[in-house]
């Protein structure tokens, strides 16, 4: 994947590629079911577009998509972490989670497709509009991509919370799957901010004095546990997993 830098970048930048490039790939990538094609960003994002709106996110297409425009955003150095001290203003999604919040998003699967468009006519990635065209300033200027455009212009962090509050079952169900998910990542992230602090001898306040914080986290997270384990038995027990492609390495729950 980094050939074409090879020889031509300095080997610090070619590792630094590396690094945002498999950052921002799904972590199943070796196990989901598709491979390159031939076909043209359009026809990409016209499939990808199809599986989103069939609730197959992250299906062949949009699995090509990702990986294709994740090369062009890593090469030109367009994504990459989120902001953590920034309080409640913050991103704390992983360059992986803003691509896969991308992906289940029809602007987001356009953006992506400018992405390799642009790539694809020697040029660096531009923002689109809500039509899905280049996003020109006030000076009728085209305006390039970011890190923090994509998170706030085309993916905010926040879109997961404005989801249906009606509509058929499907719908609504699929959609507080994923806000259940945000609040996970989040949780996460907030669990590594925890592990952070440290006293002025170097020491991890919540392995010194946090005994009764972790003892609370753990109670709870294990009740979650439990609850969400007799989801899985009782989908797997009726063959009702609609998310199966995008179940964890491990299938045991336990």
């Amino acid at each position: 994947m980094v050939r074409e830098l090879l020889g031509v970048a300095p080997d610090r930048a070619v590792a630094g590629f590396r690094k945002t490039f498999i950052d921002a790939l799904p972590t199943n990538l070796s196990t989901r079911t598709w491979k390159p094609s031939r076909r043209s960003p359009e026809a990409l994002y016209a499939a990808a577009a199809q599986e989103l709106a069939e609730d197959q996110v992250g299906g062949s297409a949009g699995t090509e998509l990702w990986v294709r425009a994740a090369y062009v955003l890593a090469k030109h150095n367009k994504i990459g972490g989120g902001r953590h001290d920034m309080g409640d203003g913050g991103d704390r999604r992983t360059s992986r989670e803003l691509m896969e919040d991308l992906l289940g998003l029809d602007l987001g699967l356009r953006q992506l497709r400018q992405a390799v468009e642009d790539d694809r006519d020697g040029r660096a990635p531009r923002l689109i509009d809500a039509q899905g065209l280049p996003r020109q300033d006030a000076t009728g200027e085209e305006i390039p991509i970011t890190n923090e455009r994509l998170r706030v212009k085309i993916a905010p962090k926040d879109t997961s919370n404005t989801g249906p509050s009606n509509g058929d079952a499907q719908t609504r169900f699929r959609h507080k799957v994923k806000v259940m998910r945000d609040s996970l990542r989040n949780m996460e992230s907030s669990m590594r901010d925890v592990e952070g602090i440290v006293d002025s001898g170097g020491d991890r306040l919540i392995e010194t004095t946090g005994r009764e914080a972790a003892l609370l986290m753990s109670k709870q997270l294990y009740k979650l546990f439990e609850r969400a384990n007799a989801w899985y038995g009782a989908a797997f027990d009726g063959q009702t997993n609609p998310f199966a492609d995008d179940e964890p390495e491990n299938q045991d729950p336990a």
